[in-house]
């Protein structure tokens, strides 16, 4: 009951942050946390845009893919959500947590634009592989940590979609797939 209060008294006070936020304009120059809000809200919005930009070239240009696409798209918001909650509930209400949950939105929005793009390209948008040929390790240390205790449901789903999807235009491995995302978002 008391972490439903405090994630309840979080979300409303990120809630009243974000929308006082979104009402400035941002001032690179202004280091409140009012200011730092407005300018963290404006780089999301704007990711959100080439997003949605991108989920719309994906179904437009992989037309035979379109229910994936947006099956994928599902998944991929459910983990957001989830995830990013939990980001913000481990900041415990405090100040920060509003810029803790955009920080993390935009960072998952960016990841799913590499997403989108790839899946047009066939080009991956993160550097895993480009580190992984780099350094074999990388792909030992992905080995290591891409293990289910650091999956949830929403993850687990959001990457199974995604890996499948992948596959299908790509031939990229499910496996290898797996360790790329991973390699996009900081694993619990």
């Amino acid at each position: 009951m008391h972490s439903t209060k405090r994630s309840l008294a979080t979300a409303l006070a990120g809630a009243a942050l974000l929308a006082a936020g979104s009402a400035l304009a941002c001032n690179p120059d202004d280091f409140s946390t009012a200011g730092i809000t407005a300018c963290m809200n404006a780089q999301y919005k704007q990711a959100d845009r080439v997003l949605g930009e991108q989920f719309w070239a994906a179904q437009r240009d992989l037309p035979d893919q379109r229910s994936d696409i947006k099956a994928v798209q599902r998944a991929w918001q459910s983990f957001r959500d989830q995830y990013c909650a939990a980001r913000v509930d481990s900041e415990e209400g405090g100040r920060e947590a509003p810029l803790a949950r955009l920080s993390c939105l935009t960072q998952l929005t960016s990841a799913r634009i590499g997403e989108l793009v790839y899946y047009r390209t066939g080009l991956p948008q993160d550097g895993y592989y480009r580190a992984a040929s780099v350094d074999p390790q990388v792909k030992e240390l992905f080995d290591e940590r891409f293990t289910s205790e650091h999956l949830n449901g929403e993850r687990v789903e959001y990457i199974a979609q995604n890996c499948k999807l992948a596959q299908r235009l790509h031939d990229e491995a499910p496996d290898d797939c797996q360790k790329r995302m991973a390699f996009q978002v900081t694993l619990d």
